[in-house]
């Protein structure tokens, strides 16, 4: 299996650039300037696209593609987190308008790109180094398009079109995970057959053709929804073993539940990068000396709540998350203190003031009957359903409870909650 090396850098196109030299061996020592120059983490510029021909002078004319670069390299993944974060490109033109090097007039064309070397029968060919190709860039309004039911319908109609080279740069992009090496093997298989069908006038040949065809389509798509469920079914391993971990704690009993689990997560080489709430909690515990609580919202931002003199952690961050979603500035206040102070007041006499999550949803649904912006945010709790969730300290049943109520996957450190 190929190991994945491919990385991908946001770019804007800036233009090109000609250069005029007298025998070719000086465009193979000018390639190499610019292959140093495109691996430099300092150099503000890519190069690619880069062609030559000879003109009518018998001098070489090099036409090169200049790129601004706006990130490092990166892998796929990360850079779809990243762009993410965007409603669509505008937002993403915003995000670099100190970096942007197009006039004001004109909208930047910004894109990710990555190298793909030609080979040499491609080189001799069309006569390109260095080639820069573009992938599409995902953005929030993206979202909707990322479900199985509309990869399943693009798979189809690219396999009404006959449209094999889909499929085979399917085969280039995962043919590197093991994870789905029986259908990769599957897809190739019946892809060799189909090009040998393609094009022949034959009925029968033709017939054979659409039946591999099909064939293909079938196994892209259980592809695709085992990369799905074996994403999923790792974060529950992970899950099912902080779940242990705190049930050992909490009854002190031995570790034997915790440790069949963990040997599970060794074998299968998970580690916490998948559940990324899990160092954001613990790192943001040890940088304030605060309880803290991170969950990662559907757009993959994370929100932290910790525990401050009116609300507990799990408060906090349902509070955060909320008025995330419902973009309400942080300056702005949903809990009315004519509602508050009567609460916290009573309170205070039989524990502390500390509102737990279960009563902070009571005060907001009383602030929601005359606030509309309140009445807004509560609605998108629902938002929340399937969110990873993490907690640096074992969660009181109140706080967890509320949580598991609203359908948060939430897990904690198997370390009792420090004394105030």
């Amino acid at each position: 299996m190929k190991k994945e090396t491919k990385r991908y850098s946001l770019v804007e196109y800036c233009g090109t650039i000609k250069r005029y030299v007298k025998h070719f061996e000086e465009y193979d020592e000018l390639l190499g300037v610019i292959t140093k120059f495109n691996n430099r983490k300092t150099c503000p510029f890519y190069f690619g696209n880069i062609s030559c021909k000879l003109d009518w002078t018998n001098y070489y004319e090099v036409t090169i593609h200049i790129y601004n670069k706006l990130t490092n390299k990166m892998f796929i993944t990360d850079m779809d987190n990243f762009t993410m974060q965007f409603e669509n490109d505008k937002e993403l033109a915003e995000y670099f308008n100190g970096s942007l090097r197009t006039i004001d007039e004109v909208n930047s064309d910004i894109n990710i790109m990555y190298f793909e070397d030609k080979n040499s029968v491609e080189k001799s060919e069309k006569d390109v180094d260095k080639r820069i190709k573009y992938i599409r860039t995902l953005y929030k309004e993206d979202e909707e398009h990322l479900h199985t039911e509309y990869i399943d319908r693009c798979f189809d109609s690219e396999n009404r079109c006959g449209n094999i080279d889909f499929y085979e740069q399917l085969l280039a992009e995962f043919s590197f995970n093991p994870i789905v090496e029986e259908e990769v093997a599957r897809i190739e298989k019946y892809i060799n057959l189909a090009k040998q069908y393609s094009g022949k006038d034959n009925e029968n040949v033709t017939n054979y053709f659409w039946e591999c065809m099909a064939v293909i389509n079938l196994y892209a798509k259980r592809l695709f929804h085992k990369l799905i469920r074996e994403r999923n079914s790792k974060k529950e391993i992970l899950r099912r073993y902080y779940n242990a971990l705190c049930d050992e704690k909490i009854n002190s009993t031995d570790d034997t539940i915790s440790q069949r689990i963990k040997l599970l997560i060794n074998e299968l080489e998970i580690d916490n990068s998948i559940r990324p709430v899990i160092d954001v909690a613990n790192n943001t515990y040890i940088e304030t000396n605060r309880p803290c609580i991170a969950i990662s919202l559907d757009n993959d931002k994370i929100i932290t709540g910790k525990k401050t003199k009116l609300l507990s952690p799990a408060s906090s961050l349902i509070l955060n998350a909320i008025k995330e979603i419902t973009k309400i500035p942080d300056d702005v206040d949903l809990l009315s203190p004519s509602i508050l102070e009567p609460i916290t007041k009573y309170k205070n006499k039989i524990s502390d003031n500390v509102l737990n999550l279960q009563e902070l949803i009571i005060a907001l649904s009383i602030c929601s009957v005359t606030n509309p912006i309140v009445n807004k945010a509560l609605n998108n709790l629902s938002k929340l359903e399937n969110c990873d969730a993490h907690a640096s300290y074992i969660l009181e049943d109140v706080d967890y409870y509320a949580l598991k109520n609203l359908k948060i996957n939430i897990t904690c450190e198997p370390i009792f909650k420090p004394k105030d």
